[in-house]
């Protein structure tokens, strides 16, 4: 194997691995959202005062939106290393410039793009559209019971 082919495997070995710590962390933006949503909805059925569970949902809102948004950075991220391993790999017909993993020659129109891909996923808004109907759910009986 050649030099250059040494070098470019490695490079790519350094891409996969970012991609794979944006899955991971994608991950476990996904697995703390479902957990603090569930401690927060367990208080919400455990407190007696009107005011701790309308503060729990409010918190518990706050909570997917924070989850929501990082999720979304992370999928954005990981979308666009995964564009650049192509770039990397030869994979879109042209040969890479040079073996960088800067990700700043990306316009704020491209990087928006990024961005409605990834709230578009199969795995964003499924999870946290659920968990805001399963928050109006418990609202609703709230002020039903």
């Amino acid at each position: 194997m050649k030099e250059e082919d040494q070098v470019n495997v490695a490079h790519l070995g350094f891409i996969e691995s970012v991609i794979d710590r944006m899955n991971r962390n994608s991950f476990q933006a996904k697995a703390w959202c479902v957990t603090i949503m569930a401690a927060l909805f367990a208080f919400c059925l455990t407190c007696g005062r009107a005011a701790s569970y309308f503060v729990a949902l409010g918190l518990s809102l706050l909570v997917v939106v924070i989850f929501g948004a990082l999720d979304v950075y992370y999928l954005s991220l990981e979308l666009r290393y995964r564009d650049l391993y192509k770039a990397a790999a030869h994979l879109d017909g042209n040969p890479p410039e040079d073996y960088q993993m800067d990700l700043g020659k990306i316009t704020g129109r491209e990087r928006r793009g990024y961005i409605q891909k990834a709230v578009k996923s199969k795995s964003i808004w499924p999870l946290y559209a659920s968990l805001m109907a399963l928050h109006a759910v418990l609202g609703c009986l709230y002020c039903v019971l």
